[in-house]
């Protein structure tokens, strides 16, 4: 992995903690199993989208094998619910 992507993921993190998640995290009830973190979340796929990776399956297999997705995601495991 170069450089430029892991600074290009790291100023998308700090891009994405500077907007107001609290509607996603209101919206959230008790129901269902253990939730993301929003920014988690939001940073993931921005960069993602910025990749051109616009799949589910590819990005949770990227949170595994990609050094730049691991850190955006904080190390979480996600899974597309298959």
């Amino acid at each position: 992995m170069s450089w430029a992507r892991i600074i290009f993921a790291s100023s998308c993190g700090r891009w994405w903690k500077r907007l107001d998640l609290s509607v996603f995290k209101q919206s959230y009830s008790a129901e269902g199993g253990e939730l993301y973190a929003p920014e988690l979340m939001l940073g993931v796929w921005l960069y993602a989208y910025a990749l051109g990776i616009t799949s589910a399956r590819l990005v949770e297999r990227r949170m595994v094998e990609d050094l730049a997705f691991r850190y955006l995601g904080a190390g979480e495991r996600w899974t597309t619910g298959r």
